[in-house]
C-alpha cells in the first residue's frame, strides 16, 4: 500500500513539474510578444572611424506628420551599429504604419513640428550635420528590419599649416589666419515630404564667416592642423574653393621684427580626385579633402588632396603666387 502510494506522489510530482515548465515557457513567450512590440531601431552612420565627428542623435518616428507620435535623443549613435536601440515604446496596438528618420548632432534647434532643423551660427562650418538617407517604416506585425543610415550633408576639408625646409634657420611665420566666406556655411535643413529627409537650405547662411587661427611660430617643417570645416560647396559645375583669405606674418629666425605681411585673397583651390591629377568637377557632401598651406622663403604653396572615407589619399600639389 505505501508503495502504491508513493508511486502516486511521484506521479503527481512529475505532472506538477511539468505543468509548472509548461506556465513557465508560456510565462517567456508572453514576454518575448511584449518585447516584439517594443520598438527598436538600428543605426548605420558614414565614417564611424571619424573621432571628430558628432555622434549624438535624435530619433524622430510618425504616422502622418513629422513628430505626431514622439522623439527621442540617442546620446551615442556609435553604440547601435551591431544592436538595436530600444525607445521604451510600444507600437501602436491597431496596426497603424509608422516611420522614422533622424538628424546628428541630436542638439540642433527644431521648429514647425521638425519639419526646420537649425544649427547655431557659431556652429556653423565646424558641426559634421548627418541625417537620416531615408525614412524607414514598420508597424506591429511587421516592426522596423531596415538600418537608419546617417548620412554626410557637408564636405569636410582639413586645412593645415606647414613650414618648408627652405625656411629653416631662416625665417619663422606666426599668426596665420584663415577666413572661409558664410556662403560655404549653411544653418538651416528643411523636410522633404515627397522624398523624406532632410535637406539643406541653400538660401539660410550664417551671417559671419569662419575663421581659423595658428598665431604660434610652426617648429621645424612641421605640419600643423589649422582646423577642420564642414562647408557647403556648390555641388553642380565646380570643383573649387574660392573667396577664401590668407594672413600671416613672416619674420627672422631668433626676431620679433616682422619682415613682411601676407595679406592676399586667395585664387580658386582646384580640388583632385584622389591619388590622380584628374580636377574634381562636383564635389560632394560627403567627401573630404585636404588642403595644406606651405611656407616657403618667397611664396608658399598650397597642397590639395581629396581624402578616402575622410582618410588619407594621395598628395595633389597646387602652386599659389603670394
Amino acid at each position: 500500500m505505501k508503495q502504491i502510494k508513493y508511486i502516486i506522489f511521484n506521479l503527481l510530482f512529475i505532472t506538477t513539474t511539468i505543468l509548472s515548465s509548461c506556465n513557465s515557457i508560456l510565462d517567456d513567450e508572453s514576454i518575448i510578444s511584449n518585447e516584439e512590440r517594443q520598438i527598436e531601431v538600428r543605426f548605420t552612420r558614414s565614417s564611424f572611424n571619424d573621432v571628430s565627428s558628432v555622434t549624438s542623435g535624435t530619433l524622430v518616428l510618425w504616422k502622418k506628420t513629422l513628430n505626431d507620435l514622439f522623439n527621442t535623443q540617442i546620446d551615442d549613435l556609435n553604440k547601435y551599429s551591431d544592436s538595436k536601440y530600444n525607445t521604451g515604446e510600444l507600437y501602436p496596438n491597431d496596426n497603424t504604419t509608422i516611420y522614422a528618420t533622424g538628424f546628428s548632432p541630436a542638439n540642433m534647434q527644431d521648429s514647425n513640428g521638425f519639419q526646420t532643423l537649425t544649427l547655431s551660427e557659431e556652429k556653423s562650418g565646424i558641426t559634421d550635420v548627418c541625417t537620416a538617407e531615408k525614412a524607414i517604416k514598420g508597424n506591429r506585425n511587421s516592426p522596423f528590419k531596415e538600418t537608419i543610415n546617417f548620412e554626410h550633408t557637408l564636405t569636410k576639408i582639413y586645412f593645415k599649416v606647414q613650414r618648408d625646409q627652405t625656411m629653416v634657420g631662416s625665417r619663422d611665420v606666426r599668426n596665420i589666419k584663415l577666413t572661409i566666406p558664410n556662403e560655404y556655411l549653411p544653418i538651416e535643413w528643411n523636410w522633404d515630404a515627397n522624398q523624406k529627409k532632410y535637406k539643406i537650405n541653400e538660401n539660410r547662411q550664417a551671417t559671419t564667416d569662419l575663421i581659423f587661427r595658428h598665431e604660434d611660430i610652426i617648429v621645424g617643417t612641421n605640419t600643423d592642423d589649422l582646423g577642420i570645416a564642414y562647408l557647403m560647396l556648390p555641388t553642380t559645375n565646380t570643383g573649387k574653393l574660392e573667396l577664401l583669405h590668407l594672413t600671416a606674418e613672416i619674420l627672422l629666425t631668433n626676431s620679433s621684427t616682422v619682415e613682411r605681411e601676407i595679406n592676399e585673397d586667395l585664387k580658386p583651390i582646384q580640388l583632385y580626385e584622389k591619388d590622380n591629377n584628374t580636377e574634381v568637377l562636383n564635389a560632394q557632401p560627403g567627401e573630404a579633402y585636404e588642403v595644406c598651406i606651405r611656407f616657403q622663403q618667397n611664396s608658399f604653396t598650397l597642397i590639395a588632396r581629396q581624402m578616402d572615407n575622410w582618410e588619407q589619399g594621395g598628395l595633389i600639389y597646387v602652386p599659389v603666387k603670394p
